[in-house]
């Protein structure tokens, strides 16, 4: 196939192209040549902006294209212009987030979506309407590409590159071992998707000419957060204990939520109930495949072990502020 990624210089867009490659296709990159230019110098870079330049895209075909970086609307309707009739397939990362709440477990793809609120702006970003505007990018791909459309729903992407550090922080806390303060108890269950597993099916999906809407994680109960930072540390060959203070100790403490403690949620978010539990039955009927989470988490650590530990990581919190943590949990157990 001849495949036209929009981005694909940064996190998701890079192990597509890897995918893509490896499996014998031809990839295209449209970007705006801001984030790693250089990499890929082997296959076709077409400059451009998808909101103000899409001029490289005129007069070209592609047999698929994926979306990796629409936020508006209007974002889709900017690359429509140019790739309505001129492509076969066209494959949007979306999020689970589309959905109005988690309140319950097992969502599958025919869950209620947000909406936007009545009189809102959909023409800019607002990162509390990320959900909502997300689903109407679904919702004006369908309107411009038709049947054609696989609109992919991923969780929490980790692995390489991950520029967001969620996951990433308890695999390096894992690997310093010590005393480790955790959340949600010793059987809080999480969700992600390994980047590579993402990359792998929306390449088969294309293959395959799949349509419709796929969420894409791993299936309920895959892991456990503790079971993460346990095998990050067992890699490591350090000594290693947890702390699982309860809920409103963080409250309490005013540790926020996936920022300072990320990948959980409290329980008393009740709208959150079922987070960790999407139902992921419908992209494994069409052979998405998921890797151990050793695999997962040996990986990261290989990547992070190459980082530069002077620049912080963009989620968690610090030595010093977990071992504060913890003297106040000592002392007010």
């Amino acid at each position: 196939m001849n495949i036209l990624i929009i981005g694909g210089t940064h996190f998701l867009g890079r192990h597509c192209v890897l995918s893509a490659i490896q499996k014998g296709h031809t990839v295209t990159l449209f970007h705006r040549g801001k984030t790693n230019p250089d990499i890929f110098p082997d296959i076709e870079h077409l400059l451009g902006d998808r909101r103000s330049n899409t001029e490289a895209l005129a007069n070209r075909k592609w047999d698929a294209v994926i979306d990796t970086c629409g936020y508006l609307p209007a974002d889709i309707d900017n690359i429509a212009e140019r790739l309505v009739g001129n492509t076969h397939t066209y494959m949007f990362v979306s999020s689970v987030s589309v959905y109005k709440d988690s309140a319950i477990p097992n969502i599958d793809e025919n869950y209620p979506v947000a909406t936007m609120p009545e009189g809102a702006d959909t023409s800019t970003f607002a990162i509390e309407h990320y959900g909502a505007l997300k689903a109407l990018c679904e919702e004006k791909a369908v309107q411009r590409f038709g049947e054609h459309v696989i609109n992919v729903r991923p969780g929490l992407i980790v692995g390489e590159f991950d520029p967001s550090d969620r996951f990433t922080y308890w695999v390096r806390r894992g690997a310093q071992g010590g005393t480790i303060l955790i959340p949600g108890g010793h059987h809080y269950p999480i969700q992600y998707i390994d980047v590579r597993d993402l990359g792998d099916w929306m390449t088969l999906a294309l293959e395959n000419r799949l349509s419709g809407i796929y969420n894409a994680v791993t299936p309920p109960n895959f892991t456990t957060l503790s079971n993460i930072v346990e095998l990050a540390a067992q890699k490591a060959g350090v000594s290693y204990d947890f702390a699982y203070p309860p809920d409103d100790f963080f409250e309490k403490h005013k540790i926020a939520p996936w920022s300072q403690m990320p990948v959980w949620l409290p329980d008393s978010m009740e709208d959150y109930v079922g987070f960790s539990l999407t139902s992921v039955e419908k992209a494994v009927r069409d052979g998405m495949t998921f890797r151990t989470p050793e695999d997962t988490v040996h990986h990261i650590l290989e990547w992070d072990e190459k980082r530069d530990k002077s620049i912080p990581l963009r989620a968690g919190i610090t030595a010093e502020k977990e071992k504060e943590l913890l003297d106040l949990l000592q002392t007010e157990e």
